[in-house]
């Protein structure tokens, strides 16, 4: 009930403010958009709000239910377990290591912590990661907060501006479009995780510097712009996710150069001036990412090499069904029973293939190509081509898309929909083909009917629900067919004809505020990090760790992702995820290599000590990042352990050689676990 009376009140508050007949309400809001939006960020990291779903723990660590305790809205996710079960937990164990570029906590060894997985350290390579300077100056709570919020803000703003430059500066238009990113389902699915978001900011935000660098002839504003492209730039690179990255350097780079174009016989540019800018920031962003790639060299070298993901070779063609699956992205929240879950089946709403369509349409009819429409088609029908078609390994190659896994492309090929959807509407919109203006505020048709439109409209949303149904047919029931069917039928109204007075007055708003709401429920809106600081067990782990520092710990007998658990108290853990092997540490429990091919990857590791000490310790693949080492206690000492959280009881296991005891019974109601110490007799 209470959700329902919020989400009622937010569309009556929406609604009344956009049919508001003062238009000075609307003037002020753009005006001091910045002021405004730097007023909420501070609010939020102020009240540590954040979306992530840490009240997971409560169920691996705690109680055994996943908690609501310190939510405002909405629930955790346990399907979101790289968010607070990886990534999270490793921020929060920087502060125990002062932030330092390579950490002992993760891993329980020298462990970069910067490269992958990238983590908040004290390095002049954070100017590429702004969004970690939260943790650096207010700390692990007001980090989070800033990480979560900042980032939704920035990419919120960013999108706004880029439609404003790319869609004919309708306030409206683009106003809906930065909520088509912001709140699309990709996004808020894997909104912490995978520089996503970091993607889409940098990228949008590289393009927009690069046409007011063009558009300028102040020589202090262009080595300005230059120099937040340089960040930019950096910062794209450095979310080291090939599979997105490739892809959308492809889209960025043809609009980067599709603004230059535009912009070239206008723009007074110095060969002299402007060349040397250009040479001084590609060595500035040369020597920076050098000397970060020769800090993480062995990291790299080591991530290349592993078994899983270095060694793929990924040739696509193997993604055929999802181009109009994105119908079935509007229920997620509520009903997430879909294989292999709705992360993976995540996309951009897109209206695909509408946008293609409008942007054949007013093309032929203008007579006159649209450079920035025919370069995104392009890009689109060679992304597509990767999806539907096998390239050979030489072209794959070449194309650098043998780093890219065609479920992920499909993400890519969905936002260039979306692009190439604002684009055509915005050119439909301020041209004659539909209608044509009388007057400042009446509309009428030339040699158009309103119910073609409807029609069209109508055409459009049967046939994509019918096809995302075939889809998945065991989900796209009766009722989401047609709420799908309504929402695709009224979007279509308002891409094709967005001057109609209902679409500007009543489609366009409750859009955008549907949009909102269902991103809403996606991740919670919590407010800090209490459930994992009151935690039982976290703070039992904490005062040993505050005696002993340095003390290697081990999670026995304990699944992913309750091996993560430790570190965010600053326990050195062996079995926490392992972003890169610790091949030497393998080789001392494997010296012939016989199961290097099962720990030569990124892993989560499950730790088993085996009941007889007379069994050989040996290692198994669970999954493709996962694996399980049944351990003799006698190889205890080879790791070096000193600490052990298990709810077995381990004492009955010691031996001549190895001892190992209780301290401390960390239990928290049903949930009770037992650290060990263990000494070694030599």
């Amino acid at each position: 009930p209470l959700r329902f009376i919020l989400v009622s009140f937010f569309f009556v508050l929406v609604l009344t403010l956009l049919h508001f007949k003062d238009r000075k309400i609307y003037d002020f809001i753009y005006k001091y958009r910045y002021l405004l939006a730097s007023l909420v960020l501070i609010l939020c990291v102020f009240f540590k709000l954040s979306g992530s779903s840490v009240g997971c723990w409560n169920q691996c660590m705690g109680d055994g239910v996943i908690t609501n305790e310190g939510v405002l809205w909405g629930e955790s996710r346990a399907l979101r377990g790289d968010e607070w079960a990886t990534n999270t937990p490793m921020a929060i164990s920087q502060h125990f290591n002062n932030y330092s570029y390579f950490t002992n906590i993760i891993r329980g060894d020298l462990t970069d912590s910067f490269i992958v997985y990238g983590q908040p350290v004290l390095s002049f390579a954070e100017i590429f990661r702004p969004f970690h300077w939260g943790y650096l100056i207010l700390g692990s709570e007001m980090g989070l907060s800033f990480f979560w919020c900042a980032r939704f803000i920035a990419l919120f703003m960013i999108s706004f501006e880029f439609s404003m430059m790319f869609f004919k500066k309708n306030k409206p238009f683009s106003l809906l479009y930065a909520v088509f990113i912001t709140c699309s389902p990709v996004l808020q699915w894997w909104f912490a995780i995978n520089g996503l978001a970091e993607m889409l900011i940098f990228g949008q935000l590289a393009v927009i510097i690069i046409n007011l660098y063009m558009k300028t002839d102040s020589y202090i504003k262009r080595i300005l712009f230059a120099f937040i492209i340089y960040i930019c730039a950096g910062g794209f690179v450095l979310t080291f996710y090939p599979a997105w990255q490739i892809p959308f350097a492809y889209v960025f780079l043809a609009l980067a150069v599709s603004v230059i174009v535009r912009n070239f016989k206008t723009s007074k540019l110095s060969l002299l001036k402007d060349g040397l800018i250009l040479l001084t920031t590609i060595i500035l962003l040369a020597v920076s990412l050098g000397l970060i790639i020769m800090t993480s060299f062995d990291t790299i070298q080591a991530v290349l090499n592993t078994e899983y993901p270095g060694k793929r070779m990924l040739l696509g063609g193997d993604e055929k069904d999802r181009f109009f699956a994105y119908p079935s992205n509007l229920f997620f929240a509520f009903d997430g029973a879909l294989p292999p879950n709705v992360c993976e089946q995540a996309l951009f709403l897109d209206f695909s293939p509408l946008g293609i369509i409008l942007a054949l349409f007013i093309m032929i009819k203008n007579k006159k190509p649209d450079s920035i429409l025919v370069s995104l088609i392009a890009i689109n029908a060679f992304l597509i081509s990767y999806c539907v078609v096998e390239f050979s390994p030489l072209l794959a190659k070449l194309t650098l898309m043998t780093y890219s896994a065609s479920g992920r492309e499909i993400i890519v090929i969905s936002f260039v929909n979306l692009l190439i959807l604002f684009r055509a509407s915005a050119m439909l919109s301020d041209s004659s083909i539909l209608y044509k203006r009388l007057s400042k505020n009446t509309i009428s048709f030339d040699k158009f009917k309103p119910f073609i439109v409807v029609l069209t409209s109508l055409i459009f949303a049967f046939t994509v629900s019918y096809l995302c149904r075939r889809t998945f047919p065991d989900y796209m029931l009766l009722d989401k067919f047609i709420i799908a069917f309504i929402f695709l039928f009224l979007g279509a109204l308002y891409f094709i004809a967005p001057k109609f007075k209902v679409c500007k007055k009543f489609i366009l708003p409750l859009i955008a505020v549907f949009l909102i709401v269902i991103a809403s429920f996606v991740n919670p809106i919590r407010k800090g990090l209490d459930v994992i600081y009151e935690n039982d067990i976290y703070k039992s782990v904490s005062n040993v760790t505050l005696q002993d520092k340095d003390g290697i710990w081990i999670m026995e007998s304990m699944d992913y992702p309750s091996t993560n658990f430790s570190i965010m108290a600053g326990a050195p853990t062996v079995n926490s995820t392992n972003v890169y092997p610790n091949m030497n540490r393998w080789a001392l429990l494997d010296p012939d290599g016989e199961y290097s091919e099962i720990y030569n990857r990124y892993a989560h590791i499950k730790i088993v000590l085996q009941p007889d000490s007379n069994g050989d310790t040996y290692f198994e693949l669970i999954s493709p990042d996962y694996f399980l080492i049944m351990l003799n206690i006698n190889d205890l000492q080879k790791l070096n352990i000193s600490y052990i959280l298990s709810a077995n009881n381990l004492e009955t296991l010691s031996n001549d050689s190895v001892v190992i005891s209780k301290i401390d019974e960390a239990s928290m109601s049903d949930n009770h676990q037992n650290i060990f110490k263990v000494t070694y007799n030599q």
